[in-house]
């Protein structure tokens, strides 16, 4: 008997395919000896090979799909390449994994661009994003919004990192479970904490351009420490 198939679609090569898709699988082949693990470089593949890897397989876990073509995977409607390669049709298993939940964004988020699907203004009563100005698209942007919740809807699992998120997806989809975000403390070495300086205040920031609202809202905690140091 061969082993169960997993084929990984990991969402290129960024840290968060690295984390949610690629770090796990590793981990799996170390737990589980009776599965093949497979993930898709589809920065060297064709969509036909992509195709054809997803459909030999048993399972197909697909990271943050949100598009026509992630949805042509769900749905199984690769028929021309099953055809054309002799492949027995069969119905493949699809999870689907999301860290964020793209369409709930803050308008100052740059990515609001493509994903808000309502125009939006400052609190000044000024223009963030109107339709048709700046390569702002409201239609464009409904539709990709549909195709994420038909895929999100359509698969057989979703997996996601927290109990907020699941409660997001599960108004579109019953079968939602979480997967906390994880480190393999085997790949970092001894990470040294600096010194402790006595007469300022080091303040550390994570994040990007996509969280400058989360900044305006701790703006005010500042102010008494700057004006104490």
């Amino acid at each position: 008997m061969s082993k169960p198939k997993v084929v990984l679609y990991p969402a290129g090569k960024s840290g968060c395919a690295w984390w949610r898709i690629r770090n796990p699988m590793e981990a799996m082949k170390h737990v589980y000896d009776d599965i093949e693990c497979v993930v898709l470089d589809t920065t060297k593949m064709t969509r036909e090979m992509v195709y054809e890897a997803i459909q030999i397989a048993d399972l197909a876990v697909l990271q943050a799909p949100g598009s026509m073509e992630g949805l042509s995977i769900i749905r199984g409607h690769i028929t021309e390449i099953v055809r054309k390669n002799k492949i027995d049709k069969k119905r493949v298993k699809v999870a689907v994994d999301y860290d964020d939940y793209s369409f709930d964004l803050s308008p100052y988020n740059p990515r609001y661009k493509d994903l808000g699907t309502e125009e939006a203004k400052d609190d000044n009563g000024n223009w963030l994003w109107r339709d048709g100005y700046g390569g702002f698209d409201m239609k464009s942007n409904r539709n990709r919004y549909n195709a994420f919740v038909s895929c999100i809807s359509e698969c057989d699992v979703v997996t996601t990192t927290t109990h907020y998120l699941r409660d997001k997806f599960l108004k579109f989809n019953p079968n939602v479970c979480i997967l906390p975000n994880s480190i393999d403390f085997n790949k970092w070495g001894e990470i040294k904490r600096p010194e402790r300086m006595k007469n300022e205040i080091r303040v550390g920031w994570f994040g990007g351009d996509s969280h400058y609202k989360d900044l305006l809202q701790i703006k005010p905690m500042f102010k008494p420490f700057i004006e104490k140091y």
